[in-house]
């Protein structure tokens, strides 16, 4: 779906109507029932946000039919995902209800201070970038869904571009009989716009009081690398020496060397193009968690790292690619990058770009960064 608020919140209204009844399941309990019948089957759904489109997702997960001696097995199953996918009960009563749940999911998720501070900081940094939907809208956009939007964004998905995936051991044969049951009737394929390449315009530091003994301090860095960019592989190399891990220079400084902060990492949103070190501190060492940053970062311009450093960065960087290659999640993701960008799906050439990583690209790596923002969520003791 074309991004925008309206779509991402009519869809996680719908996806969750769809996972609660359809027309042979007519209520939660009876599809629930179903999906326990087929051996405690799991259906999710979910909402995300995808360069300039909103990802509408469900999941299935099952038990592989060879472990099992149930012939009525396979056919309930996916009898019970097509159902939830072409048949959906789209009524009043259960769109008003999944809306109070969302709204009420909103509302927890807004008594997390850790989930303030981080929405606060991409609300003012990304205002008006076009990947990104503004959170302190999310509340009024999820009120304002009506039926109508939940039953033609439905008409909209079915018919739009579906990509799907298929993890575990698999026979052939069986791929053939999930696609056809899942494949849309006609092929068409959705031609993605480019990538949008959006500076950061710098904005001044903002700082928000909040009753807590700790301080959460972002430092945002423009970097100018994008997902497509032929130095995106040395951006993740220097985002995990200088804050990837516990053998990161951030945790090992500031954290061990100097007690500054409860935890501190550096973070790279690929989308935006953004470097983010993030800590939660002491707040009277503020100042001094911004002058070690600023000299860690200075000594990296000037005298990057050391081969082993480099060495260790790369080989965990590829043994995560590694271990990590073959969940679903991971899958997914590959693919759609596939399909939409063209990237190898396999993991051999991303491997390889890391490998390929050097001493003066850390170096050149440190010189691209351009501070655009700093924020201070935290630090009082009033309540």
């Amino acid at each position: 779906m074309p991004l925008s608020l309206k779509n991402a919140s009519t869809g996680k209204v719908l996806l969750q109507m769809m996972a609660s009844k359809s027309t042979h399941y007519p209520t939660r309990k009876a599809l629930n029932e179903a999906l326990e019948e087929a051996y405690d089957a799991s259906l999710t759904t979910s909402v995300s946000l995808f360069y300039d489109q909103v990802e509408l997702k469900f999941q299935l997960r099952f038990v592989h039919p060879k472990h099992l001696n149930d012939a009525t097995y396979e056919p309930l199953l996916m009898g019970v995902f097509k159902d939830v996918l072409d048949q959906p009960l789209l009524d009043q009563a259960l769109c008003d209800q999944e809306k109070s749940f969302i709204l009420d999911d909103i509302k927890t998720k807004e008594s997390q201070k850790s989930y303030l501070a981080s929405s606060m900081l991409t609300d003012t940094l990304l205002k008006g970038h076009p990947y990104h939907l503004a959170s302190e809208d999310e509340k009024a956009s999820i009120e304002a869904v009506s039926l109508k939007d939940v039953q033609a964004l439905y008409h909209a998905m079915i018919t739009s571009v579906r990509v799907i995936t298929v993890t575990g051991d698999v026979l052939e044969n069986e791929l053939k009989t999930w696609l056809k049951v899942l494949a849309l009737p006609k092929n068409h394929r959705y031609v993605p716009s480019p990538i949008l390449k959006t500076p950061i315009t710098p904005k001044p530091e903002m700082a928000v009081a909040s009753a807590m003994h700790q301080m959460y301090r972002y430092l945002v860095y423009d970097t100018g690398i994008y997902r497509d960019d032929p130095f995106y592989s040395a951006f993740q190399v220097f985002q995990h020496i200088l804050g990837g891990d516990s053998d990161s220079i951030l945790f090992k400084r500031i954290r061990e060397t100097h007690s500054m902060a409860y935890s501190v990492s550096a973070i790279a949103s690929i989308k935006y193009g953004l470097l983010i070190i993030q800590g939660s501190i002491d707040p009277g060492k503020a100042d001094l968690f911004d002058e070690e940053v600023a000299l860690i970062l200075k000594e990296l311009r000037e005298t990057g790292t050391d081969e082993e450093t480099l060495h260790l960065a790369k080989q965990s960087i590829k043994e995560r690619l590694k271990r990590n290659g073959d969940s679903a999640g991971v899958l997914t993701r590959r693919a759609l990058n596939q399909y939409f960008y063209n990237d190898p799906f396999e993991i051999h050439q991303a491997l390889e770009d890391i490998e390929k990583v050097s001493l003066e690209d850390i170096k050149a790596m440190a010189h691209k960064l351009s501070s655009v923002y700093a924020f201070k969520y935290g630090g009082s003791d009033e309540a």
